[in-house]
Parts: C-alpha cells; sequence; structure tokens
C-alpha cells in the first residue's frame, strides 16, 4: 500500500481562459501562480500474483497484476470548462448562443477524480 502527497499544479487564468475557452476548447494557466496549489493526498495499493516454473536452462513466469485492486479514487487536478446542459448546449447567463469571447458563459471547474481498476495478465519466458 502507498501513501502519497498530492502534487503540485497550476491554477487557470479565469479571464484568459474564459475569452480564449470557446476557441481553444480548455483553459489558460496562470503562469505567475506556478504550481501554487496540490491535490490532496491519496493512497493506492496494487496485487499481484506470480508463478514461476524453472527448467534447466530456462524459466516461465506466469502473473497476474491488478493494479488499484480496492478501487481507490484516482485524484488529478480539475479541468477548466464552461457549464453546460444535458443536450450539449452551453449554459450561459443570458440565455442566447455563447459568444465568441465566451463573456455570456458560465466557468465551471471539473473534478475528474474517478477510480480506476487495471487487471493485467502476462508471461515472461526467459531462456
Amino acid at each position: 500500500m502507498a501513501y502519497q502527497g498530492g502534487a503540485p499544479y497550476t491554477p487557470y487564468d479565469n479571464n484568459l481562459s474564459k475569452l480564449n475557452f470557446a476557441t481553444l476548447g480548455t483553459g489558460i494557466f496562470d503562469y505567475s501562480k506556478l504550481n501554487t496549489l496540490r491535490n490532496r493526498p491519496f493512497q493506492s495499493s496494487d496485487l499481484r500474483i506470480d508463478k514461476k516454473y524453472n527448467y534447466k536452462k530456462s524459466t516461465f513466469d506466469f502473473y497476474i497484476d491488478i493494479t488499484n485492486w480496492y478501487g481507490a479514487k484516482t485524484v488529478s487536478p480539475p479541468y477548466y470548462i464552461f457549464s453546460y446542459e444535458a443536450n450539449g448546449n452551453f449554459k450561459t447567463t443570458d440565455g442566447l448562443a455563447l459568444k465568441k469571447d465566451g463573456s455570456n458563459a458560465i466557468p465551471s471547474l471539473y473534478e475528474n477524480n474517478t477510480i480506476f481498476v487495471t487487471p493485467t495478465v502476462g508471461f515472461i519466458f526467459e531462456f
């Protein structure tokens, strides 16, 4: 089991991000605040089972590996997006279509903390 401190990340420049999001599709970082924020700490654990067969001039190793076997949530910096409706249209402050400069958009930070459990099966043949 591993306990890891939160990795640093750079916040978004809200004004530049709002102005350019419709064109770029992503937020713009505020590099004057480089790595001033931190993700929360997290823990994870992997499980691996090996079976090795030894022969005179070779070995065969079969394994099953499960990364994050107990399903801990991953931790990543938030994504800058504009709020949107279920039909995919952006929500706006005036109810009209999104302006190119994003002045009527409703910015949001999307937390992407998901669960990834990754099973792997493999073998190693040495000769």
